[in-house]
């Protein structure tokens, strides 16, 4: 008896730790982002009423996506099924730190919400989202950003630490994104993309293209310096390394879903 009871003491022990290091790997994995823990501090939240807001949001989203009929994202998919876009426009910044309000407009622009924002240029409108955004002189916080975007767009963003994503399902988060009109952007280190050569800063880039056979992210930069305002195709190995710097957490901003 005493003998059973050992064994089933271990068992019991054994099972508990399993259990105890999937929750702590799951708490790192899903909740421990110092992103959401800002949200909910500056919002007068809890971590977890951030976290069900989002989940009420992803649903949102789902309905919207089921209730579309079978030619959802047929402008945004190539006749040959290689590239998912989104018609994101061009737009360069209109001060050196407000990348964050350009990208957000850049994107609108791609689910034809601009109008939607006041003013009677794209100046203007970038003015109006960087007051909605808090953007100053450090620039714009990801997660306002993300708010500023859900008061305009026709489905709603959420952010993802890179940290937190591999290549496969950044890939697949920025597949959905253009697929529903909704572009993604990105929270990227510049000194990981090639076309910046090395220099380094933080910069909000709007992702207006994949092609699916190649892994090739084509993104419309609003840089203030001429030298990196514009079109690239760039790979998505570039992205994601752009995203996940050492000892730093940077977010893609994507579609709920």
């Amino acid at each position: 008896m005493k003998k059973r009871l050992s064994v089933l003491v271990a068992i019991i022990l054994l099972f508990s730790s399993s259990y105890s290091s999937l929750a702590m790997s799951r708490v790192e994995n899903t909740f421990f982002d110092p992103m959401v823990q800002l949200e909910a501090s500056e919002s007068g939240m809890t971590y977890s009423a951030v976290m069900q807001e989002r989940a009420i949001e992803r649903k949102a989203n789902e309905q919207a996506i089921n209730s579309f009929d079978n030619k959802a994202g047929a402008n945004s998919v190539s006749n040959d099924g290689r590239y998912v876009s989104s018609n994101v426009k061009l737009i360069q910044q209109t001060k050196s730190y407000n990348c964050g309000p350009t990208a957000a407009l850049q994107v609108l622009y791609g689910c034809n919400c601009q109008s939607k924002v006041r003013g009677t240029n794209d100046s203007e409108k970038i003015s109006k989202l960087m007051s909605e955004s808090g953007t100053n002189s450090d620039g714009t916080i990801v997660y306002k950003l993300k708010n500023t975007l859900n008061s305009y767009s026709s489905m709603n963003y959420t952010y993802t630490a890179g940290k937190n994503l591999n290549i496969n399902t950044l890939r697949e988060k920025i597949n959905n994104s253009l697929f529903y009109n909704s572009a993604p952007i990105l929270h990227a280190k510049t000194e990981k993309i090639s076309y910046y050569h090395g220099h380094k800063s933080g910069h909000y880039i709007a992702i207006s293209q994949l092609d699916l056979v190649n892994n090739i992210v084509r993104v419309r930069d609003c840089n203030y310096n001429n030298q990196y305002y514009g079109t690239y195709d760039i790979s998505l190995k570039e992205v994601y390394e752009s995203i996940t710097p050492a000892n730093e957490t940077r977010y893609l901003i994507h579609l709920n879903y």
